[in-house]
């Protein structure tokens, strides 16, 4: 039996695309993103291959001197161990993409989620958090610290603050990662995120984050909005 209903009948009705797969085509567009990982403007593969693992080997240092104490975790309050996190993060995805994709024929650029679509995001999310934190932190926020990150806290200020910034800019100057023009609503998204969270520490502890920071008058907006410029100027 067919229906007279022909809106009804099976050619007719379009099935849905699950969340996941909307949410793919919105953030990499309809046409298939170019797998660019291991590309370079100006060098061989080879030698971007062993700066990574050199630029590895640095992140992961300054990764477990900062995250070695217990209760790490709460100190995800300062946005600067965001940025130390995502950086290592990108570097530890970066040589896994060498180990999955050791030819252009193991990608396949239709899968909806790859590791090398969240690798190529990953970079775009640590570097445009390692422009804005060294920038605003050497700028705006060091001369208003306790004289710990001075003195004695000098060399892992240092390593948070400027080294881990650099293993990315200096990658930036070789590889040929694309950065996507949506890409930026998830990092703005993050930016909220963590003001939230530094707005909800702020105001249960009684201490300011940042100096300077306090939720309570107009500079505070003014800096999250110099903060939020610079970023999408990163970006």
């Amino acid at each position: 039996y067919k229906s007279k209903f022909t809106f009804l009948s099976y050619p007719f009705v379009h099935e849905p695309k699950p969340i996941m797969q909307k949410l793919h085509d919105y953030l990499w567009g309809t046409q298939l993103p170019p797998f660019k990982l291991k590309q370079s403007f100006c060098i061989g593969e080879g030698a971007l291959f062993y700066y990574r693992c050199l630029a590895f080997l640095v992140e992961s240092f300054i990764f477990f001197w900062v995250f070695s104490t217990g209760g790490w975790f709460l100190e995800l309050k300062y946005m600067t161990l965001w940025g130390v996190l995502w950086t290592y993060m990108y570097w530890i995805c970066i040589l896994l993409c060498y180990c999955l994709y050791r030819t252009h024929d193991d990608v396949d650029e239709k899968k909806v989620w790859s590791l090398w679509k969240f690798t190529n995001f990953l970079f775009e999310l640590a570097f445009t958090l390692e422009c804005l934190i060294p920038l605003f932190f050497w700028t705006v926020l060091y001369e208003k610290l306790p004289d710990d990150h001075h003195g004695t806290n000098f060399e892992k200020t240092l390593c948070v603050h400027l080294f881990t910034g650099m293993t990315l800019w200096i990658e930036m100057c070789f590889n040929k990662i694309p950065f996507y023009k949506r890409h930026i609503w998830p990092i703005a998204i993050f930016g909220v995120i963590y003001s939230i969270i530094n707005f909800t520490v702020t105001k249960v502890t009684g201490h300011v984050v940042y100096p300077g920071i306090t939720w309570d008058d107009l500079a505070t907006y003014i800096q999250l909005a110099v903060a939020g410029l610079i970023a999408f100027l990163a970006f």
